[in-house]
């Protein structure tokens, strides 16, 4: 199921979880926070994936 608040992504043995809300600052509210768990399960049952984790935010441009 395509996310609507973040982007998933991987790149070998890295998993890339961005908050993509920039129009909102990245405001936390629904749904992100079950987005994001989700992306963490989908990162952590990968065997491919480490267990480690980065969780980054986009930002808006201000110009």
């Amino acid at each position: 199921m395509p996310h609507q608040a973040i982007l998933y992504s991987t790149d070998g043995a890295i998993a890339n979880i961005s908050f993509n809300r920039s129009e909102r600052r990245n405001t936390i509210v629904s749904p992100m926070p079950e987005e994001t768990a989700a992306s963490v399960d989908t990162a952590l049952l990968d065997s491919d994936i480490p267990d480690s984790l980065f969780i980054t935010y986009i930002l808006r441009q201000l110009i």
